[in-house]
């Protein structure tokens, strides 16, 4: 089974800047600061990774609604820059949050552009979201989730800025990501419902009106990952030869053990050190999209 999620890497263009903006202005903590070790730059396939800076942070609160997420990023400032929607890949970072409202207020005037919101979903008005961009230009929707019938399979934080509980990927055909949550982890994905969005239209040069399909798999722990279905107009994400992917790198999950099925490994799995790994075997497989999923063996794999 996959998940829950673990931690979420992204590139930067400045550690200081971007610690101003999720320690100082969001309310997260710092949890490890270091560099890209030998044996993550293996997992990855990215030797010129190693030896880059990072920093992990993660929320304050420890009564979080779901287990606190990590969010790590690595400094790479001559790396290109990647914009939201207009590649497949990962996307979108979706933080639970208490009250939006009073953060849209607070963060009026900082590190983070609002983009729209804060404003209910139109499919599910428990749902109340602001959709933000970080000084990076990556997207992070800030999400309240009211007590209903409706949101029972979604963590809920009572005040401040909480975990990452969404993320959201890309693809050019959702039957590729059916087949791989379906033959990869026995994941079934919901039945797909269209929605319209200028945050994807835009950036793929397709009309306001323009409709995109969306599905969801569940995993435990009440955490989703999105899968956007954004057509041919999305290009592949850029990555520069023997480095990292432009944007959000990959997402880990915990997994019980590493998937005995041959699948799309981006190199052989290796025991990376710092958090989230801490030794453990993981690998890093190349899904629909090329987005990377980061599987960390929380137990022994039985022979």
């Amino acid at each position: 089974m996959l998940g829950p999620i673990l931690a979420v890497t992204l590139l930067t263009k400045s550690l200081g800047v971007v610690e101003h903006a999720y320690v100082d202005q969001l309310g997260y903590e710092v949890v490890e600061r270091g560099e890209v070790g030998a044996s993550l730059a293996k997992l990855w396939d990215a030797p010129k990774a190693a030896g880059r800076k990072t920093i992990v942070v993660a929320p304050k609160r420890s009564d979080q609604a779901t287990a606190r997420v990590l969010l790590r990023f690595i400094e790479a400032p001559d790396l290109p820059h990647a914009t939201p929607h207009a590649t497949t890949g990962w996307n979108v970072v979706e933080l639970n949050v208490g009250k939006v409202d009073e953060l849209a207020k607070r963060l009026e005037g900082s590190l983070f552009k609002r983009l729209a919101g804060p404003a209910p979903l139109p499919f599910n008005p428990a749902i109340r979201a602001m959709q933000l961009r970080d000084p990076d230009g990556a997207l992070v929707y800030m999400t309240q989730v009211d007590d209903s019938p409706s949101t029972q399979h979604l963590p809920r934080t009572s005040e401040g800025v909480g975990s990452v509980f969404i993320m959201v990927m890309g693809v050019n055909d959702a039957a590729d990501a059916v087949a791989f949550f379906h033959d990869t982890f026995d994941v079934e994905l919901t039945k797909p419902f269209a929605f319209k969005s200028k945050l994807l239209s835009i950036p793929l040069g397709q009309p306001d009106d323009h409709e995109f399909n969306l599905s969801l798999a569940r995993l435990p722990g009440k955490f989703t990952v999105e899968i956007d279905e954004l057509g041919k107009a999305a290009g592949p994400r850029v990555r520069t030869a023997g480095d990292l992917p432009s944007g959000i790198v990959s997402v880990s999950f915990a997994v019980d053990a590493l998937p005995t099925k041959k699948f799309d490994y981006v190199a052989p799995p290796a025991h990376p050190g710092g958090a989230p790994y801490h030794g453990a075997r993981t690998v890093t497989v190349r899904a629909p999209g090329g987005a990377w999923f980061d599987l960390v063996e929380t137990k022994k794999a039985v022979p």
